[in-house]
């Protein structure tokens, strides 16, 4: 049997109503090919009967709750297809949502975790805090925030977890979330970074809404007022901690990137081709988010005439940095060349109005 395309992780600890109406949901409004894998984080609630009775989910149970970074990890492990969305069980997705956040996915080589906009979240990816009189009142708002953002996209330096599609190759490359956040928050911000420390971009769909309830499990174990805000302030020192460690390694990476690049680019304009092209790689492998050294990477793979490689290269670089005019001028005259003038105009346009400052 062919891998379904994409897997559906959900981590539920009680919340039973909540889990239900979330569930429901896909079912009724998910046409994209998808699996479940639904983990039941110790629930003493009924869930794990009610996670047995959906036809063809894969079921995991946690005898205790575990937190949900490792609830998460578990169902990531049993997850396959090329994408995995790991999905929050108090919301409520509306028709479309998994082919949306697909297509943003596919549309973009860069993209390594795509999310939705949203009632409930931090950042631009919050629209507005309302809540909803039925369903239908929720369809329709949905519908107006398709046709309002059709095909709008925005780069940004976070996603909230509520709602995440991650592609396969970046949980290739970076793993699963870091545990160390117990019971959870900032693990979410945790893998962003991760995920753009590797080179990938974070992408908002600005025309796929999610309802999302907000905070319903962990108003369930009692963290409210000031144990709340106790353990926002233990897991954000815990996440400072660790990045200002990786923020000083970085730097000098990054550093040294930079001086690689410009050694290549030296040896380009000698026409040591070859030369070139290994300083430019040596640069993306101590920084692969260096835009210059992928323009370059593009620059001398066009000179040697490998024009397809050359143009996602430029792609690359432009995704990471669209104020590079010599790779904008690049991308446009080897698309020429292979005939993907259309395609490179639609990208110019998106990069050119989802990119934030």
């Amino acid at each position: 049997m062919t891998a379904p395309h994409c897997s559906i992780v959900i981590v539920a600890h009680n919340q039973l109503q909540y889990t239900r109406l979330c569930i429901e949901s896909i079912i009724k409004c998910t046409r994209y090919p998808h699996r479940l894998v639904l983990v039941d984080n110790g629930s003493t609630d009924g869930t794990e009967a009610y996670f047995r009775s959906i036809p063809k989910a894969t079921v995991i149970r946690m005898e205790a709750n575990a937190g949900f970074p490792r609830g998460a990890n578990a169902g990531l492990r049993a997850a396959d297809g090329k994408h995995v969305v790991l999905l929050n069980n108090d919301t409520i997705v509306t028709h479309g949502w998994l082919t949306r956040l697909v297509q943003a996915a596919e549309g973009d080589q860069n993209a390594g975790v795509i999310g939705p906009v949203t009632n409930h979240a931090k950042g631009a990816q919050l629209l507005e805090r309302r809540d909803f009189r039925d369903a239908e009142e929720l369809e329709q708002y949905a519908e107006m925030v398709a046709d309002r953002n059709a095909g709008q996209r925005k780069v940004v330096d976070g996603l909230s977890g509520f709602c995440m599609l991650i592609k396969r190759e970046l949980i290739d490359r970076v793993g699963y979330l870091d545990e160390r956040f117990g019971i959870g928050n900032f693990e979410d911000d945790d893998y962003c970074m991760r995920a753009r420390q590797a080179g990938f971009t974070l992408l908002i769909v600005m025309d796929c809404f999610i309802y999302h309830f907000g905070e319903r499990t962990f108003l369930e174990l009692g963290f409210t007022g000031e144990r709340w805000k106790q353990l926002l302030a233990d897991n954000e020192k815990l996440f400072r901690a660790k990045w200002a460690a990786v923020a000083q390694e970085t730097d000098a990476r990054r550093a040294a990137a930079s001086k690689l690049t410009e050694q290549g680019r030296a040896l380009e304009e000698r026409n040591d081709l070859v030369g070139a092209l290994r300083k430019c790689v040596e640069a993306l492998k101590e920084d692969p988010t260096n835009a210059i050294a992928h323009a370059s990477v593009g620059s001398v793979l066009w000179k040697i005439g490998n024009k397809k490689k050359a143009y996602e290269s430029f792609q690359r670089a432009l995704s990471l940095n669209p104020n590079l005019e010599d790779a904008r001028r690049w991308l446009t005259q080897v698309a020429a060349e292979i005939g993907a003038e259309k395609r490179a105009a639609a990208f110019l346009d998106r990069i050119r109005s989802t990119r934030t400052s």
